[in-house]
């Protein structure tokens, strides 16, 4: 509760009520940026920290109402459309130097951002359908306004936002059978890892620059989680082998089982007698 309640400070000074201590806020942190434009400031007070901390949460419910564009982040914000633009044209935003550039700072340079390199041909096609969405843009005259997407009136409210920290989203039913086998909890965290594709197997530390070969040691295939568990023949013996040994098991605990069970009735029944 807390956090929306934090998060009320920082509607409050996106859409600049005219209030001494918003305005004292945004002379000393903000200018005429929003919040979220703003960069972590070192040395600020424990209030200003606290509202930067739940920061990305107040994030997922605000969009913009375009004016003359200085408060809106040009890839991060919700602007144009349901989604920023980061999301909707990725390829384009990873190339981009002009990360951090506000709406009219883009409008300004006629919508022709700076870029690392060239485009490839599917980054170029992307490129022209983002030109073709913003060149439809109107800017205005007067202040961008905040719009709280999470509720139909547009305003903000804590409890808005409360009910969006306080759902838990999308349950994935097979993880959550993991979690609910009785199963030794170092297997289960096995389990999960090899279900969200975490384990570090080859293939997994080759993305994070590893110099290592990328085969299996034992059978020399490309090293996946699919092929540790389920292909890699030598793996494949140890789990049947293994598997063999825990049936054997349960055997032979079913029969010590059934035999205590046995001598506790022929003792009940001597007793009887």
């Amino acid at each position: 509760m807390n956090k929306a309640l934090l998060a009320n400070w920082i509607a409050r000074l996106d859409r600049g009520e005219d209030r001494m201590c918003i305005k004292l806020l945004r002379k000393k942190y903000l200018g005429e940026k929003n919040f979220m434009q703003q960069k972590h400031a070192r040395g600020a007070s424990q209030f200003w920290q606290g509202l930067w901390k739940v920061g990305e949460w107040y994030k997922k419910g605000r969009g913009w109402k375009l004016g003359n564009g200085r408060q809106i982040s040009f890839w991060d914000d919700v602007w144009l459309d349901e989604c920023p633009l980061r999301i909707k044209f990725p390829a384009v935003y990873r190339i981009c130097l002009d990360e951090r550039i506000s709406v009219a700072e883009a409008s300004g340079k006629g919508w022709n951002l700076s870029y690392r390199r060239g485009m490839s041909e599917f980054e170029l096609a992307e490129w022209r359908q983002m030109a073709e969405q913003v060149g439809r843009v109107t800017m205005g005259a007067g202040e961008d306004q905040m719009v709280w997407k999470l509720n139909k009136s547009g305003v903000f409210t804590s409890r808005s936002l409360y009910r969006l920290l306080m759902d838990s989203g999308v349950v994935d039913s097979c993880v959550m059978k993991i979690w609910e086998a009785h199963i030794p909890a170092k297997i289960k965290i096995f389990l999960w890892m090899a279900w969200k594709n975490r384990i570090q197997c080859a293939e997994q530390l080759v993305v994070r620059k590893w110099k290592g070969s990328e085969y299996c040691k034992l059978c020399g295939l490309t090293e996946s989680i699919d092929h540790l568990i389920f292909c890699c023949p030598v793996a494949i013996i140890g789990f049947v082998q293994q598997w063999s040994i825990l049936q054997e098991r349960s055997a032979q605990e079913k029969l010590e089982g059934d035999l205590m069970k046995l001598k506790t009735n022929m003792a009940h029944c001597q007793a009887m007698a």
